[in-house]
């Protein structure tokens, strides 16, 4: 289902070539092999999540693909911010949990209702949750969003039936960022299970 939808109107190589020549006017050190990485693991996964090191790139990747597949800041693009530095400060995890709910659930969702549309039929939407700390990362894809046996991404809204829970439709592309690539080893094995995972090195230049 993730590939029928990927699919590009220009054909692959064509759509490579593209991303290649995006990241090299923005001087961006990607090479044409992480680029293929990306692209053929959110064609096979629900979803994909980039881990290393803040500046690495992760969210410039995310960026660059969606202006390659979507064109230049379109709407079906949905950069969406985590911050663990709430956690930290406030020393409050409910209270943090209810803000992170509160915003970045209802983005998200607002999102899944304009692809669910029938005038959205036929487009594609790009989700990227950036720079996320791995008890984020467990919420969103091991709690918040499951998959079921037949393969579905549903979200696990509090009250809702398992059956009338709401599907995210295959025309979702979803990235997590997670910034250290140390972070790898505290994510859910149910998390993990369902996902592409891509390391970042540190970055040779200046990209952020």
């Amino acid at each position: 289902g993730c590939r029928d939808n990927w699919d590009t109107a220009f054909g692959e190589q064509e759509f490579i070539s593209r991303m290649v020549s995006l990241a090299r006017a923005a001087d961006l050190p990607f090479p044409r092999t992480l680029l293929v990485t990306y692209y053929v693991s959110l064609k096979t996964n629900p979803f994909v999540i980039l881990t290393g090191v803040e500046g690495s790139g992760k969210t410039e990747l995310v960026s660059l693909f969606a202006e390659a597949f979507l064109g230049s800041h379109s709407p079906q693009y949905a950069l969406i911010k985590g911050d663990a530095s709430w956690l930290n400060a406030t020393g409050d995890q409910h209270s943090f949990r209810s803000l992170l709910d509160h915003f970045t659930s209802l983005r998200f969702l607002e999102l899944l209702q304009e692809a669910v549309d029938p005038g959205s039929a036929g487009k594609a939407f790009v989700v990227c949750f950036d720079g996320m700390h791995p008890a984020e990362v467990n919420y969103y894809f091991a709690t918040l969003l499951s998959i079921d046996d037949a393969g579905r991404k549903r979200l696990n809204l509090p009250g809702v039936p398992d059956d009338d829970r709401p599907i995210v439709p295959p025309n979702v592309s979803i990235t997590a960022t997670v910034n250290t690539a140390e972070y790898a080893g505290a994510l859910s094995a149910d998390v993990l299970r369902p996902a592409g995972l891509i390391a970042f090195r540190a970055p040779k230049t200046g990209a952020s």
